[in-house]
């Protein structure tokens, strides 16, 4: 786990594109950002983004929705794709109708709502920095009674068992009631492969219905030192794309 001075040292430096086309907004984002230490880059919709990407590796892409030329849900379709470094994608968005598990499948990490307040943002671009290790911002304390537990010990492997592992959390079936945006324990295990344990905390992002079955969809918020390990070294093998997989693919 971070300490409160890694955290605060994080976007020294980090070089983040903001895509917006709306200016004043644009210069509210990087204003807050390069007050912080961070090297902003800026383009006017997602073409622009694109065309910046193709000369400049950054960090963190944040970007609005609805834009000209080429949208946000359309700039981060472009990402997936890329044959390149994948960088984060933060959405920041005043209007979509992107569902959560689609845009956690497309890579992106957060989706934000416009106004968005500094505090957010922030926190936001911080954890995404962090996870591209494993390292997770401090969680709050749940309430009582508020974290519901997920144990099972499947017979086969990750992929066998229709376990799909993203770059910030994973997918399963799972046919028991969980609620978004609730917090999960975890405890995972599996009989044969590169991963043979998944254990740590989570936050549910999105439950639907996948080919006739319930997947949920799960972010990390922690893992053990065992899990992060194996994970770290099965991300760094197979390099996904998604966020949280919607599927096995």
């Amino acid at each position: 786990m971070p300490g409160a001075s890694t955290v605060q040292g994080l976007l020294q430096d980090v070089r983040v594109l903001v895509t917006d086309d709306e200016p004043e907004m644009r210069e509210v984002f990087a204003t807050w950002l390069r007050n912080l230490g961070c090297l902003v880059e800026e383009a006017g919709d997602g073409a622009e983004a694109l065309e910046r990407l193709q000369h400049t590796k950054v960090d963190v892409i944040i970007t609005d929705v609805r834009m000209p030329r080429l949208d946000g849900v359309g700039l981060a379709r472009k990402i997936c794709e890329s044959l390149e470094y994948t960088p984060v994608v933060i959405f920041v968005s005043g209007f979509h109708d992107l569902s959560a598990a689609d845009a956690h499948d497309l890579g992106i990490e957060t989706i934000l709502s416009k106004p968005c307040p500094r505090k957010q943002l922030i926190q936001a671009v911080q954890a995404s920095l962090l996870r591209q290790q494993l390292q997770f911002l401090p969680a709050a304390s749940p309430a009582v009674g508020a974290v519901d537990r997920m144990q099972r010990s499947f017979p086969a492997s990750l992929a066998d068992s229709k376990v799909a592992v993203g770059r910030g959390g994973f997918s399963l079936p799972w046919d028991a009631a969980l609620d978004p945006e609730r917090g999960v324990e975890y405890f995972l295990q599996f009989a044969s492969g590169p991963l043979r344990m998944l254990e740590g905390a989570g936050t549910v992002r999105w439950v639907q219905r996948v080919d006739g079955t319930q997947r949920v969809g799960l972010e990390f918020t922690r893992l053990t030192e065992d899990s992060r390990s194996e994970v770290l070294t099965l991300l760094q093998e197979e390099h996904p794309r998604s966020f949280i997989p919607r599927n096995c693919k």
